[in-house]
């Protein structure tokens, strides 16, 4: 494994030699974004192995009392909650919070066992640049569907989606927590019976 970030140019084979040599060479620049393809000796090629699924371990190992949140992120709006659920499905937690590539600064969706979905998404007139000349917008969304990318303003939003789930995640897991202390003192009444 390379020690050192790979190189754009031979400045460095430049400067080695000429410490051997004192002697300088001008510096040579590869253009590595020139078209139509870059020479086979210069491309860097990178094999990835997918790492495994540690979920399942969390959820049964190491935190089973514990609520597991995880995330997922899709492309395609059709899939997003089907996903979501075969995860809740698959792994037995508690808390599925998805979105879209393209809308993920704007909305998410919560998915929970036994609960409908929940979007949660950001005002559609908290933008950064609000034109004076332009009337607010007014979205119409159904409750159940995710945001159309072409609906949303240009620009980014004044407020980041994380100041919306993070209270959201914060109430589910007081009711987690009252839930849980509920069951180990009806556990604890039924051993003692």
């Amino acid at each position: 494994m390379s020690e050192h970030k790979i190189q754009s140019t031979n400045a460095v084979d430049s400067v080695q030699r000429a410490k051997k040599l004192a002697t300088e060479e001008e510096e040579i620049f590869d253009n590595f974004d020139s078209s139509p393809a870059v020479p086979r000796s210069k491309s860097l090629v990178i094999d990835l192995d997918p790492v495994p699924k540690f979920l399942k371990n969390l959820v049964e190992g190491w935190s089973p009392q514990g609520m597991i949140v995880s995330f997922k992120l899709e492309t395609d709006p059709s899939i997003l909650v089907h996903k979501a659920r075969y995860s809740l499905d698959r792994y037995q937690h508690h808390l599925v919070i998805g979105n879209l590539l393209s809308t993920r600064k704007w909305e998410v969706v919560f998915v929970s066992p036994g609960k409908p979905d929940q979007w949660i998404r950001l005002p559609i007139h908290r933008r950064k640049s609000v034109v004076a000349a332009a009337p607010p917008q007014v979205l119409e969304v159904a409750a159940d569907q995710p945001l159309d990318p072409e609906s949303l303003p240009e620009g980014e939003p004044d407020m980041e989606i994380e100041s919306l789930i993070i209270p959201a995640v914060q109430e589910l897991h007081t009711g987690y927590l009252s839930s849980y202390d509920e069951n180990k003192a009806r556990k604890a009444a039924a051993a003692a019976a």
